[in-house]
């Protein structure tokens, strides 16, 4: 198998994100909704609490680019986990957490967004299988990000067992697998990616590009078919 060092792992893998500048800036101050937290009242009461705080938090990042800042993050999850007590508190918590990880991803803040995901993770989701198929995806992609690459790997995996039709974590475990020098296992889940998401370009453009630059992966049957379809 060829041996070639990719270069501009960045760029190559990953789009620049977009700043989202758009908040709800919640009617009551930040100590109401605490406070609601704390009573006795119904879950979605509490729900609407919380997410009223992660607007709030969110509206403190105007300033640097819509980032959460260090304190809010922090006051953030931990209201997180100190609410998320019964089964419906937990589920509700931990898609908000997937939620407020995804919203960090897009402003390019990848280390809270771990910190969301891993919170979320931590709450709920083993009996919730897009849920727990979304963290473990996510929380991946950023591990790739930063290339952790043995970590993507063995969340991905699992992310796969969970949900083995979807098609991201057959690309992100593509990515994973590709900078641990495991071409062959790369292209062929690549591959299955498009193959559940042909519209996926994302994936194809993968391939396409590692097919490229290791011409012996056209001796596999698999890419060696999909070349021929192509055509």
């Amino acid at each position: 198998m060829d041996k070639k060092k990719n270069t501009n792992m960045a760029e190559e893998l990953f789009t620049m994100p977009v700043q989202n500048d758009e908040f709800w800036i919640p009617p009551k101050p930040e100590a109401e909704y605490i406070k609601i937290l704390k009573t006795r009242t119904s879950f979605k009461k509490k729900l609407n609490s919380l997410a009223a705080l992660v607007e709030i938090y969110r509206s403190q990042g105007l300033s640097h680019g819509g980032r959460y800042s260090e304190d809010g993050c922090k006051k953030l999850i931990d209201l997180m986990k100190r609410h998320a007590s019964t089964v419906y508190m937990k589920r509700g918590i931990a898609k908000m957490a997937l939620s407020e990880g995804g919203y960090c991803e897009k402003v390019g803040d990848f280390p809270k967004a771990i910190r969301f995901y891993e919170t979320s993770i931590g709450i709920y989701g083993l009996k919730d299988p897009l849920l727990r198929y979304l963290q473990l995806n996510n929380l991946a992609f950023c591990f790739n990000f930063y290339e952790r690459y043995s970590d993507a790997e063995k969340l991905l995996r699992k992310a796969i067992t969970v949900l083995p039709h979807r098609h991201n974590a057959w690309k992100n475990l593509g990515v994973a697998l590709e900078h641990q020098g495991q071409f062959e296992e790369a292209a062929e889940c690549y591959l299955k990616a498009i193959i559940f998401c042909p519209g996926d370009h994302r994936s194809r453009w993968h391939l396409d590009r590692l097919v490229e630059r290791y011409p012996s992966l056209k001796g596999i049957p698999a890419i060696k078919e999909w070349i021929s379809d192509s055509e």
